[in-house]
């Protein structure tokens, strides 16, 4: 074969390996003629497959930085590149890629391991009642399984398909009933063979771009293999071990903040003594969170700088995108109230209101 016929091929290959990817995404998608009913069932029959891939990750969620929410900020900011491999709730391992290294999550049983490969650092944690949200709640199938509960069936319809990491996807729209919701709709597209969710798209209410949108860029259905699931340490690491994870991050909610419903909406199930209290429907809740001084300081301090900040006697109110914040003030041998969730800002600070008034009755009948 002469050169210029060797070349002439490269040439050719190089270009089927540009094109070929564009008409596949471009070729026609075939729409399943499934109801939203039907198309849900499939969905969440889908909760015990296993799969490996990739996913890309966006977030537009202006959130305050401080040294305990960081890591949050910076998960729902920005871009991420996810690199999962999903056997079931109880074994998966979730890698968040950067350009300067990676930040590992093992999962197995009740334990978490993180691996920071830019500090050789690994931190075994026990799964915590309270958290804060980890890479893995990106994932297309865990988020869909967050936002498909509770929900009533009016509040679905269908959406044409489209194609997602080259699997035809029909598509599902969930729009919150609740008068309060600061969520528009929630789009999830999922694959047409095996109902597994591939892309995940949150639409706040009034947004002009989704505050959260993930989504599948390659995707292999499959039992992933054990060595992918086991962490390994490597030699020069510095392994460490600890209880309970974020949790530990909060106070004790004392028993006057457990009123049946605040704001108008009912309590949600049976939180666990002493954590949290979740309120509303579905999608549309918030949950009411006692913090100490230690940590409720400095995000009062990164509050007051944010852009969009309202402060007043009520507290400090901020909205990042469909999530909404409320921090009661400083008040000496009490605990900060923080009430975070996706409900409008005037549900937040009329439920801040009613605690306050309920923590004073309570105070009043202590007294006499």
């Amino acid at each position: 074969m002469t050169t210029a016929r060797r070349w002439c091929l490269v040439a050719v290959a190089a270009t089927l390996l540009v094109v070929v990817p564009l008409v596949v995404s471009a070729r026609p998608v075939a729409d399943p003629s499934l109801d939203a009913q039907q198309l849900l069932a499939r969905i969440r029959a889908a909760d015990n497959i296993a799969y490996a891939g990739y996913v890309e990750a966006h977030g537009n969620l202006p959130l305050p930085t401080t040294d305990e929410f960081n890591s949050v900020a910076n998960l729902f900011g920005g871009s991420s590149r996810l690199r999962v491999w999903w056997e079931s709730d109880d074994a998966w391992r979730v890698d968040r890629l950067s350009a300067s290294g990676e930040t590992d999550l093992f999962h197995s049983g009740s334990r978490t391991t993180t691996w920071d490969y830019e500090r050789l650092r690994a931190t075994s944690t026990l799964d915590a009642l309270v958290f804060l949200p980890r890479a893995v709640e990106l994932l297309p199938p865990r988020l869909a399984e967050l936002v498909l509960t509770d929900l009533r069936t009016d509040e679905l319809s269908r959406l044409p398909a489209i194609r997602v990491a080259g699997r035809q996807a029909p598509g599902l729209r969930l729009t919150p009933s609740v008068p309060q919701s600061s969520i528009d709709n929630i789009d999830i597209w999922a694959d047409a063979d095996s109902g597994l969710p591939l892309r995940v798209r949150i639409v706040g209410d009034g947004d002009d771009s989704p505050p959260i949108d993930t989504s599948f860029a390659e995707l292999t259905l499959g039992q992933p293999s054990t060595q992918a699931l086991t962490f390994d340490p490597p030699a020069g690491s510095r392994p460490s071990s600890s209880g309970l994870g974020s949790d530990s991050l909060l106070g004790h909610i004392p028993a006057v903040a457990r009123a049946p419903q605040l704001a108008g909406l009912p309590a949600i199930g049976s939180s666990p003594p002493g954590l949290f209290t979740r309120y509303g429907r579905g999608v549309s809740q918030f949950l009411v969170l006692g913090l100490d001084d230690d940590v409720a300081g400095p995000l009062r301090s990164q509050l007051a700088s944010a852009t969009g900040v309202v402060v007043n006697d009520d507290g400090s109110a901020l909205a990042a995108g469909p999530l909404h914040l409320h921090l009661s003030p400083h008040r000496h041998f009490e605990p900060s109230w923080l009430l975070v969730g996706t409900v409008d800002g005037l549900t937040l600070r009329r439920a801040a209101r009613q605690i306050d008034q309920l923590r004073g009755t309570a105070a009043g009948g202590a007294g006499s």
